[in-house]
């Protein structure tokens, strides 16, 4: 008698960029590695698996040292600019997605706010607020290590109505939330920043000491806390 072993089926590209925007959303960084790690290996050739992969390396810190951080960091920059050279052979949807990824991943928040308003002005991409929040909460952040009153007030605004906006049409989630966050903290108001990391506990179903809502507190306490003089 002969048996077959049974297979499982591989998943496809969008069965795959499912999972893990839920593994993302959930904040499991670990398994959103090792998943989008088996995506590449199945589609090498494949955009959305070359960008997962490139986006899995940094999306969570968690467990990890600073060495690794920084290392996958500067990784995840080099295979993004990587793709950027191909952007002709994409959407614009993907190209937003794209550019967005890299200009966060490589520190330059004011550059992720005007991609945000060049894809609305030019394509009326309404997701695209998205580019123009997290910009505009972390040129905030940047204004308020520089004691920059007014300028934190400009992006804060910015960012305020930028996430209005984009909560008209799309969901509360981690990612976006957590930025409202940070924006009320760079701001000033830690009470509200408070209840909008509450609101991301709830609607991602973390811990109130999960790693990614200590980062974002911990990113507004350095922020406003004096450097000391020599």
């Amino acid at each position: 008698m002969s048996y077959s072993r049974s297979i499982m089926p591989m998943l496809t590209p969008g069965e795959y960029e499912k999972k893990l925007r839920a593994l993302f959303s959930a904040d499991k960084a670990g398994a959103a590695r090792r998943l989008a790690a088996n995506f590449l290996k199945n589609y090498r050739g494949n955009f959305q698996a070359r960008y997962c992969y490139a986006v899995s390396l940094s999306e969570g810190t968690a467990g990890l040292s600073k060495a690794q951080v920084d290392r996958n960091r500067k990784r995840t920059v080099m295979l993004l600019k990587k793709l950027i050279n191909e952007r002709h052979r994409i959407t614009l949807e993907q190209s937003l997605g794209l550019e967005n990824e890299y200009y966060w991943f490589s520190n330059q928040p004011e550059k992720q706010y005007k991609l945000g308003r060049r894809m609305l002005r030019r394509h009326g991409i309404t997701r695209a607020h998205y580019s123009c929040g997290v910009g505009a909460a972390m040129m905030a952040l940047k204004e308020a290590r520089r004691g920059n009153l007014t300028a934190v007030r400009v992006w804060f605004d910015r960012a305020q109505a930028s996430w209005k906006q984009y909560h008209r049409e799309f969901s509360e989630r981690l990612g976006s939330v957590i930025f409202e966050a940070i924006a009320w903290g760079a701001n000033g108001d830690f009470r509200m920043m408070e209840k909008k990391l509450r609101r991301c506990c709830v609607l991602a179903k973390l811990p109130a000491r999960n790693h990614s809502i200590l980062w974002a507190r911990r990113e507004v306490r350095l922020a406003l806390t004096p450097i000391p003089r020599a």
